[in-house]
């Protein structure tokens, strides 16, 4: 990397870090804090849950797994699609008309405040794991790209940045600074997809050179064949309809329309973009066959 790039991660990290904290003088009541006043509209509703969705688990974690498997990955992406449209349509308006902020509040109002502390315990520890994939799937791009190995020194750069303007600015940080990271983000596969397929000579390169199996949405065999889209589904189902992290965003809608709308939007954007990041993923598999076959050789003549 050049002195160029590396001002270019610098002014990034930064210019977030400001963006975020900057929302702090938009926070004068719990609601402004924890559901941005209730004011977010269709669209900044739509990319907020988009990017929240992709994150770097669906351009580091699931293109890695295309490369490996194949395309049939897609269905990680497209049965959360499914999910969210009918969470959008005939379960979250309903939470929303309640006013609540979050799903353990929904649960005190249904059984007791046991029930909400209980769940709400057993959430820090599912979405603690859950970050910890995301921050790890960071740091290991970062390690790559900049060439600084310090594991520890990412951490704490990512974590000082997101906690201490999610503190500021509440809500409207996160949905905001989502929405920028919305923008770039396209414009970044924009970019990478059509300079990797014409690498490869586009979709006919990839039938040419990638296995069969490779190319086939629904495979008859192996880890994401036709059993992993059904209970994939079912888990979708769940997550669409209860998780927090998701659902935070849906609660900060103006009214029940708009969570309709701005769910339903963000899975008719996610199922085109699911390519972007899946496609770069097999065209990889033949770029770098040569040096895959060349390590296992060296690892062959160690053993």
């Amino acid at each position: 990397m050049t002195v160029i790039d590396y001002s270019i991660i610098v002014v990034f990290l930064v210019g977030v870090f400001w963006l975020g904290s900057s929302f702090y003088r938009w926070v004068g009541t719990p609601d402004d804090f924890y559901v941005a006043g209730r004011q977010l509209t269709p669209f900044i509703l739509a990319a907020s849950m988009t990017t929240a969705n992709i994150s770097l688990f669906s351009l580091i974690g699931v293109s890695g797994t295309a490369y490996q498997s194949g395309i049939s990955i897609i269905w990680l992406t497209w049965t959360g699609n499914m999910a969210l449209v009918f969470s959008g349509l005939f379960v979250i308006p309903v939470l929303r008309r309640l006013r609540i902020r979050t799903i353990p509040e929904f649960l005190e109002m249904r059984y007791n405040g046991a029930v909400r502390i209980l769940v709400g315990v057993l959430w820090v520890f599912r979405l603690a794991f859950w970050i910890a994939v995301v921050l790890y799937a960071g740091v290991t791009a970062a390690q790559r790209l900049t060439g600084i190995m310090s594991f520890t020194m990412w951490i704490l750069v990512f974590t000082l940045i997101v906690v201490v303007y999610t503190t500021l600015g509440g809500m409207w940080a996160v949905v905001l600074t989502n929405n920028l990271g919305f923008l770039l983000m396209m414009c970044a596969v924009l970019i990478i997809l059509p300079m990797a397929m014409a690498a490869v000579g586009w979709w006919p390169g990839l039938s040419a050179h990638l296995p069969p199996h490779f190319l086939e949405f629904v495979p008859q065999s192996g880890k994401y064949n036709w059993k992993f889209i059904i209970a994939i589904l079912a888990l979708g189902v769940q997550w669409a309809t209860l998780d927090q992290g998701l659902l935070q965003s849906a609660f900060s809608a103006r009214d029940p329309r708009v969570v309709s709308k701005g769910m339903v939007l963000s899975a008719v954007m996610i199922t085109p973009f699911a390519f972007l990041w899946i496609t770069p993923g097999l065209a990889a598999r033949i770029l770098y066959r040569s040096e895959e076959h060349t390590s296992e050789l060296q690892s062959r003549q160690y053993l």
